[in-house]
């Protein structure tokens, strides 16, 4: 169902409200003659009515193909006068009215049980549809979901795997041995004094001979 298919019924539903009031028309057309504007609204009356009731027919066959209960309904929709179920011919405008009104009652219930269905309709297929968009958001990159714990610090791009991968955990390991091998040790230190110092007194001990001569 969608918003096309609630305007419909929308439709049918303005156009049944709006229909002319002839049913004190109906029951003086039964024993004389109308005359002709009367006429003429009881014939485009009953035209509009019949025009509603083909398209509401028409809806329920497509949108509401088996709904039996619905079509149920629709048949029980008539604006004729019966006894044990048999139409009548009746010229009595207490039957008239009555059959006319049960007809209009039936035909508006039918009208609103239906706008109900659809809005119904409408609104699990909005929720069906807000849950798979946000499905496909929770599926990004493979199924990962990308979190940003640190909004100050701009979008988090790394996933939680890629923080234990060979590549990065092969270039720590390469850092900490170039760190470690850069760093002389204690024993490295005391040698280059020695060395130093034992330079110094070398050049101390030639100066010294150089002058002796």
């Amino acid at each position: 169902m969608t918003s096309k298919d609630l305007k419909i019924i929308d439709d049918l539903i303005e156009r049944f409200e709006n229909l002319p009031k002839v049913v004190d028309l109906r029951v003086k057309a039964k024993w004389e003659n109308l005359p002709e504007d009367e006429y003429d609204l009881v014939f485009d009356t009953y035209k509009k009515l019949d025009d509603i009731l083909v398209e509401l027919n028409a809806f329920i066959s497509v949108k509401f193909n088996n709904r039996q209960d619905l079509i149920y309904k629709w048949n029980l929709i008539d604006f004729d006068p019966k006894i044990g179920g048999f139409k009548i011919n009746t010229n009595d405008p207490n039957s008239i009215k009555s059959a006319w009104f049960d007809g209009m009652s039936s035909l508006r219930s039918l009208l609103k049980s239906m706008r109900a269905e659809v809005v119904l309709f409408i609104a699990e297929d909005n929720l069906k549809n807000d849950n798979s968009k946000n499905l496909k958001q929770t599926n990004i990159l493979g199924g990962q979901v990308i979190i940003n714990e640190h909004p100050n610090r701009g979008n988090q791009s790394l996933l939680d795997n890629a923080l234990t991968s060979p590549i990065i955990q092969t270039t720590k390991t390469k850092t900490n041995k170039t760190k470690t091998k850069s760093k002389p040790s204690l024993l490295e230190v005391f040698s280059w004094i020695a060395a130093i110092i034992g330079t110094i007194i070398a050049l101390i001990t030639l100066i010294y001979y150089l002058k002796s001569i």
